[in-house]
């Protein structure tokens, strides 16, 4: 679906935001680590501004943005996910405590296999049936996880340091803000915070893979077409 004037033009807001924060790179539609999923607008910065608005070295940070313009769009990737994501982390737990991996084809226990853990007051049958169970339950949790939640799960991975939602103001309600995002407002063309996101930590690496994916960015809208056929040598 294209993208409209509207969501292009708060891209363009949220992107002078970023930098008007100390963000030191910015790009749009960075590709994640965390779900496969692309952030709207996303920033990396090694810096922080003091209170004069002196630019101060300190530990990489990053903050992605998703920018809402219609109640639908934001519907379609707001899904309730948070319930849903956290059993799904307690049934993988459960498997792997039955020495079971969520990963692969589940191999069916039989009476010669080695103990998979205490098995007083059980047997190898309940835990093979045990196993089962949580397996169909991990596979439905996937069925309606599915490619939405987007929100949910950018969280639940901690996908960047700060997150935070771009909207027009009044489209989004305070209670309807996702857990671990925060929310600016767009009026008369000036993105202003309404809701403060929390900090959330997020994984060097993935720290690493959104100032990449900001790079590529930055060379896809530059240098498009700008390819040459590679010399033949010998």
């Amino acid at each position: 679906m294209a993208e409209s004037n509207h969501h292009q033009r708060l891209k363009r807001l949220s992107a002078g935001w970023l930098r008007g924060q100390g963000y030191v790179a910015v790009g749009a539609e960075v590709g994640l680590r965390a779900g496969g999923f692309r952030a709207d607008m996303a920033g990396w910065t090694d810096r922080r501004l003091d209170r004069r608005g002196v630019p101060l070295r300190c530990s990489p940070r990053t903050c992605l943005i998703e920018c809402k313009v219609s109640r639908a769009d934001f519907a379609r990737d707001g899904g309730r996910g948070a319930r849903l994501l956290g059993r799904r982390a307690r049934v993988v737990s459960m498997l792997r405590e039955l020495n079971a991996s969520p990963g692969r084809p589940l191999r069916r226990a039989t009476r010669s296999d080695p103990m998979l853990f205490d098995l007083r007051g059980t047997t190898l049958d309940d835990v093979a049936s045990r196993v089962r169970r949580l397996s169909l339950e991990l596979v439905a949790i996937d069925q309606r996880l599915g490619g939405r939640c987007k929100f949910a799960k950018m969280a639940w991975w901690r996908a960047a340091d700060l997150l935070l939602l771009a909207a027009p103001v009044g489209l989004i309600k305070r209670r309807e803000i996702p857990w671990g995002w925060g929310l600016l407002e767009e009026e008369g063309g000036v993105l202003r915070v309404a809701v403060a996101g929390p900090q959330m930590e997020s994984q060097p690496e993935d720290r690493l893979r959104i100032l990449r994916g900001i790079a590529v960015s930055a060379s896809r809208g530059r240098w498009v077409g700008a390819t040459q056929l590679p010399l033949l040598t010998g």
